[in-house]
């Protein structure tokens, strides 16, 4: 089946084979496969980390770009960092002050 990263992994899950699209760029192809290649059984190999700083609107925006929802607090927002916490939709839901930081309401 001709597909993107997210179907191609959801193929191989059952057993199938997905081809990437070749009217994306070479780049963009990279881009797809990587994803795939770094898929490990449902594990995120490269989370997208978020500082406790980053305000509530900033975290929807990043949300809309990533396609994630939940995502790991750390004290420098980045990947070997201490772990301060997560934040989920849930924990945004019903934030009413959008300029608050996250460590706010996680």
């Amino acid at each position: 089946t001709v597909t993107e990263a997210k179907m191609a992994i959801s193929i191989a899950l059952e057993g199938g084979i997905g081809v990437i699209h070749t009217n994306l760029t070479i780049d963009e192809q990279v881009r797809e496969v990587m994803k795939v290649k770094k898929f490990e059984c449902g594990f995120i190999m490269d989370p997208v980390c978020i500082g406790p700083t980053m305000k509530v609107y900033e975290l929807d925006e990043l949300r809309r770009t990533s396609g994630f929802s939940g995502f790991p607090v750390t004290e420098e927002g980045r990947m070997g960092s201490r772990l301060l916490g997560l934040v989920t939709k849930r924990d945004t839901d019903f934030a009413t002050d959008r300029t608050a930081p996250v460590s706010s309401i996680m």
